[in-house]
């Protein structure tokens, strides 16, 4: 191996461990935000209504868990066929992280005002971000011209991960038309558990590109 490219591989690992450490410290971050609830009387009442009142924050915070822990491995799946870098890949890369550490702010908005549009709005838009730029970075890396990629040659695989950047602000995307067609409690309820359709939408995606998805990267 000559000098030049034992460089662009060390250049190369720098990227992908400084994002995954972005992606560990914004992880970490969610966790902090849980506060240890405050007791107005030390007794076994009082905490369990303390603990009660910290459920929507907590929910935030297993949901922004995993939504991260989704961007987190189509990142690493990404990379995977990355084999050089140029200076717009860097900075589409640094936007994408910009993003992950944005997490922890707009989660923890979410948790402490659940039931407010605004922050549910300000939560789905974080999260919209990071699928667009999840996007454009496999646009940008699949580019035959660019070089920068091995294995994505299949226009067809390209668009099965694109796609599947997608399919976490869809479904949040629901929640709000939801929410801004009902004020019930129940429809806020309903439009914050959309969510839970961010699986069976993975599924579906896979099975439209069963052709290509057979063959996706997994480790």
């Amino acid at each position: 191996m000559d000098i030049k490219e034992h460089k662009k591989n060390f250049q190369l690992e720098r990227l992908i461990l400084f994002s995954d450490a972005v992606f560990a410290i914004a992880i970490t971050l969610l966790v902090i935000e849980l506060k240890i609830p405050e007791l107005e009387e030390l007794n076994n009442q009082a905490m369990t209504n303390a603990l009660i009142h910290t459920i929507p924050h907590f929910f935030s915070f297993l949901l922004s868990f995993m939504i991260i822990g989704i961007y987190w491995k189509a990142h690493h799946r990404m990379f995977y066929y990355v084999i050089n870098y140029n200076g717009r890949l860097l900075w589409l890369n640094l936007f994408f992280l910009f993003f992950i550490a944005l997490m922890p702010f707009s989660s923890n908005i979410f948790g402490v005002y659940s039931g407010l549009n605004t922050a549910f709005f300000l939560y789905v838009s974080n999260i919209s971000m990071l699928a667009l730029f999840n996007y454009l970075l496999y646009g940008y890396i699949s580019h035959p011209k660019k070089k920068l990629s091995h294995g994505l040659e299949n226009r067809r695989l390209v668009k099965y991960y694109q796609a599947r950047s997608w399919i976490v602000p869809l479904c949040f995307g629901i929640g709000i038309i939801i929410a801004l067609l009902t004020t019930s409690p129940w429809g806020i309820v309903i439009s914050r558990m959309t969510p839970l359709l961010i699986f069976p939408g993975m599924r579906l995606i896979r099975y439209k590109f069963k052709d290509v998805a057979s063959g996706e990267v997994t480790r």
